[in-house]
Formats: structure tokens, sequence, C-alpha cells
């Protein structure tokens, strides 16, 4: 008798990253917090602004609060 061999497929983080672009892009893009909530998100995550500029590939001036 031949034994069965199960195959397991693990995400790659790309996959991962897929699936949640995916997910992002069936919220329209007009239901952002205001930017006092935007600016207070950011902040308790610590982060500053010229890193969510640098992961988006914009400038800082363009990311604001």
């Amino acid at each position: 008798m031949v034994g069965l061999v199960s195959r397991c497929y693990l995400p790659t983080e790309n996959d991962l990253f897929g699936a949640v672009d995916a997910l992002l892009e069936q919220v329209p893009s007009d239901v952002l917090p205001p930017p006092a909530e935007r600016r207070r998100l950011r902040e308790a995550a610590g982060l500053g602004q010229t890193q969510i500029a640098t992961a988006l590939g914009t400038w800082r001036e363009a990311v604001g609060n």
C-alpha cells in the first residue's frame, strides 16, 4: 500500500500582503477617519510622518496628519 503524502501550502509574505491589499481594495477610499483620528492612530503606533511617507513612497509633506 502506498502512503499518502499530504502537502501543506504555506503562504508567502507576498501572498499575505496581496490578500490584505485585496481586502483594502474593497473598502471605499473615501472612508478614512478624520485627520485628528489618523494622527492619533499614527502616534499611538509610534510612527512618524516621515516613516509613513517612506512606506508609501511619497514626501512627508504629502502625508500631513
